[in-house]
C-alpha cells in the first residue's frame, strides 16, 4: 500500500505532466502556419466533395433510369424464379394428367 505522501507526489507529477501537455497543445494550436495549413487542407477536401456531388447530380440528370437499385433487381430475380417454378409445375401437371 502506498503512503499518503507518495500518492501526493504521484498526483503532483501527473498534474505537472498534464499542465505541460496543455501548454504544449496551446502553443501548437496557436501556431498560425499550422492552423492555416490545416484549414486550407479542410477547405480543399470540402471543395473536392462538392465537385463530386455536383458531378454525380449532373450524371443522374443525364441518365436518370440507367441504374436499378439492388432491392428492385433482387425482387425481379425472385419473381422470375417463381414464374419459372410455376411453369415447371404446370408442365408436370400436364404430363401427369
Amino acid at each position: 500500500m502506498a503512503t499518503r505522501a507518495s500518492l501526493v507526489r504521484l498526483l503532483e507529477r501527473v498534474a505537472s505532466i498534464q499542465k505541460q501537455k496543455q501548454s504544449d497543445f496551446i502553443a501548437q494550436a496557436w501556431d498560425v502556419t499550422r492552423v492555416v495549413g490545416r484549414e486550407e487542407k479542410r477547405g480543399g477536401k470540402i471543395i473536392k466533395a462538392l465537385r463530386k456531388a455536383e458531378a454525380r447530380a449532373a450524371e443522374k440528370e443525364k441518365k436518370p433510369l440507367q441504374k436499378v437499385d439492388r432491392f428492385t433487381k433482387a425482387m425481379h430475380h425472385k419473381r422470375d424464379r417463381q414464374m419459372a417454378k410455376l411453369a415447371i409445375n404446370d408442365e408436370l401437371r400436364n404430363l401427369v394428367n
